[in-house]
């Protein structure tokens, strides 16, 4: 006679008799959440993406200075089937211009550049270098920021040092920024200096036997306004203060810029800013005009 044969393991989870696959089917799909097609379409990109993603926040600079950014830049169109797809429309030197990009962030006729940025969490704490200088006076690296201790300790194991400092090494600081220190430094409301009002003694009969009549002290007073010397002179027009000289139009000065080192440039025109004033032409001629930052400012 013939043995029945022996019935198969079932490894895993056996349903019940009365759950069929598709009722075990229906109960998983009801279970599972809904995901309307708003959230899908929402989840594409919207705007192209490369070594720069326009989907994520981005900075219009001038192509020959990382420092000179655009104002306001926002998409406005996109161009399918264009090597420079992406229309951005920004304002620069007070007028709105518009320039044509491909996903290397580069523009078209190579006078602007995309820099992708990245959304900061504020408070932040960065950590500065700052040095006791021969002198005794206390400096701090302005071009150099870390966004922790270990990395600053890394940037001067490496033998990098502190790119502004001359002295000997004190001090790792630690500095927090608020979301509220970013506005334009003009907002800041300065302190209102109150002069105290000149005190003069007019001179009596009793003073070393000089007399004086009430009309000899009004010109005596008018020609101390008129003389003093505490009247400002007034500057030439388009002249500004940078580093203890005045400067205009038309001179000559010598800039450092990052790889480019130190050259010869003119002045085209001024303004009243904290960091840079000068707007100057090198005159090799070999790069388009740019606001030079004042303390890379020398004399000529």
């Amino acid at each position: 006679m013939t043995e029945p044969a022996a019935e198969p393991v079932i490894e895993g989870e056996v349903l019940a008799p009365q759950e069929t696959f598709d009722v075990a089917l229906a109960v998983v799909v009801e279970e599972a959440p809904i995901v309307s097609e708003a959230v899908i379409l929402a989840a594409e990109p919207k705007y192209p993406a490369g070594a720069i993603d326009f989907n994520k926040p981005f900075i219009v600079v001038d192509a020959n200075d990382e420092d000179d950014v655009h104002a306001d830049s926002r998409i406005v169109a996109v161009l399918a089937g264009n090597s420079y797809p992406v229309v951005i429309v920004s304002n620069h030197d007070d007028e709105e211009v518009i320039h044509q990009f491909d996903t290397d962030g580069d523009e078209l006729n190579g006078y602007a550049q995309v820099i992708q940025v990245e959304e900061q969490m504020y408070p932040r704490t960065i950590y500065v270098l700052v040095d006791l200088t021969k002198r005794g006076k206390i400096m701090v690296d302005g071009g150099t920021f870390f966004d922790s201790y270990d990395e600053a300790v890394e940037h001067l194991a490496n033998g990098e040092g502190g790119d502004d400092l001359d002295g000997d090494l004190v001090a790792i600081m630690p500095i927090t920024v608020t979301a509220d220190d970013f506005k334009p430094i003009n907002d800041y409301v300065k302190p209102e200096v109150v002069e105290p009002e000149a005190i003069v003694e007019e001179p009596t009969d009793d003073v070393e036997g000089i007399e004086r009549d009430d009309d000899e002290l009004d010109v005596i007073e008018t020609e101390q306004e008129e003389n003093g010397d505490d009247v400002a002179e007034a500057l030439p027009e388009g002249a500004v203060w940078v580093n203890g000289i005045v400067r205009k139009p038309g001179d000559k000065v010598t800039t450092y810029r990052t790889e480019k080192g130190e050259r010869r440039c003119t002045i085209l025109k001024t303004r009243n800013d904290p960091f840079k004033s000068l707007y100057v032409q090198a005159d090799n001629g070999t790069e388009e005009p740019y606001w030079a930052r004042n303390k890379n400012v020398r004399h000529y």
